[in-house]
């Protein structure tokens, strides 16, 4: 429904001609994005703060995650396992491979952290992905979690991403 959405507002822009007064973009990489849009349609870059810095702000500095001391979260990302933002996107659910072959590799770098810095890793579970229980069989047993990623960031060793915009989490609590 969503990608049949952005396709017909995609069609009335064109045949409307209607353009943005402006774009909010996060990053450099946004504004290269927008770049040939702006020249374009002459309208403003407005630089914008990203979600997860707004949630970061709001979310209860006070709620302490009941997990062990050495403990490394990873930013669970929809694909391969699920088609999350590829839909909209319009790509491949396949553009990081086969969900087995993907799910067997990142068993062995967890297996890897796991031993050589003695760390226990959690799945942090992306908000558009439903697990069908908390340690599915693709993560190997690793217990997937859901609540205050700030803080169950912020308590961490290590956190662990891919194109994630929870990264800034990390960065805004000094986790490497």
């Amino acid at each position: 429904i969503l990608f049949l959405n952005q396709k017909c507002f995609l069609f009335l822009k064109k045949m409307l001609r209607v353009y943005p007064n402006f774009y909010l973009g996060i990053g450099i990489s946004s504004r290269k994005f927008f770049q040939k849009n702006l020249a374009y349609t002459k309208c403003q870059f407005i630089n914008a703060n990203s979600f997860d810095f707004n949630l970061s702000l709001t979310q209860d500095k006070t709620y302490i995650p009941n997990l062990p001391k050495n403990y490394a979260i990873f930013l669970e990302a929809p694909t391969p396992f699920f088609y999350g933002d590829s839909l909209s996107f319009m790509d491949d659910k396949k553009i990081r491979g086969n969900a087995e072959d993907w799910s067997n590799s990142l068993n062995k770098f967890f297996s890897y952290l796991e031993i050589t810095y003695d760390i226990k890793i959690f799945i942090a579970n992306h908000p558009r992905v439903r697990h069908l229980n908390d340690k599915p069989f693709y993560y190997h047993g690793r217990q997937v979690i859901q609540g205050n990623l700030n803080q169950f960031v912020k308590n961490s060793k290590v956190l662990i991403c891919r194109d994630s915009t929870g990264i800034s989490f990390g960065i805004m609590n000094k986790v490497p």
